[in-house]
């Protein structure tokens, strides 16, 4: 059995998150340039954190806690956005609700792999656990929440639009599941 000492990969996570939440009073208060600069370091922090983890022996333990950690950060923004104003209360609760949706497609197509000992084949370093590609992911979901915080009057139907891809994504992964059944 090897150990993985918790090194900087779980403490950068950690930081990272941290540092994210400070964009949600920011986002609350209306104060979007402000939190858009918040929400971009946080996404440089995972970035950097992922790449260093996938160089080195990554471990199950970090990717769940990098899962955890992304969205945790993303829910903490929609809600910011919802203590915003009351226009973005329902949209921001449907696009939470289709967030959980892209993550249980997504953790559960792991599980599913893990049980069928398939291997995540796309070269994109070493990873803890099978990620099935689709509609939505990381870097689509860090474009919306930019584009949120530079247009946020067009919030409202930003997020519905938004939360239709992330339905689609999330029912492309079910169906692909179950096509490789």
């Amino acid at each position: 059995m090897v150990v993985q000492p918790r090194g900087i990969g779980e403490r950068g996570k950690r930081w990272s998150l941290g540092i994210g939440l400070m964009a949600v009073p920011l986002v609350a208060m209306g104060h979007y340039s402000a939190a858009l600069v918040i929400i971009l370091i946080n996404r440089l922090m995972d970035g950097l954190d992922g790449a260093i983890g996938r160089r080195g022996d990554a471990s199950a333990f970090g990717g769940y806690l990098d899962i955890f950690c992304d969205m945790m950060f993303y829910a903490a923004i929609l809600a910011g956005f919802a203590l915003a104003g009351p226009a973005n209360a329902l949209p921001a609760t449907l696009l939470l609700a289709t967030f959980i949706c892209i993550g249980t497609s997504l953790l559960g197509r792991a599980i599913i792999a893990a049980q069928r000992g398939e291997v995540d084949d796309r070269a994109r370093g070493q990873r803890p656990f099978f990620h099935s590609g689709g509609l939505i992911i990381g870097s689509e979901t860090i474009i919306g929440l930019v584009v949120f915080c530079l247009f946020p009057l067009a919030f409202p139907w930003l997020t519905t639009i938004f939360a239709v891809f992330c339905l689609c994504a999330a029912a492309m992964r079910i169906w692909n599941a179950r096509k490789e059944n």
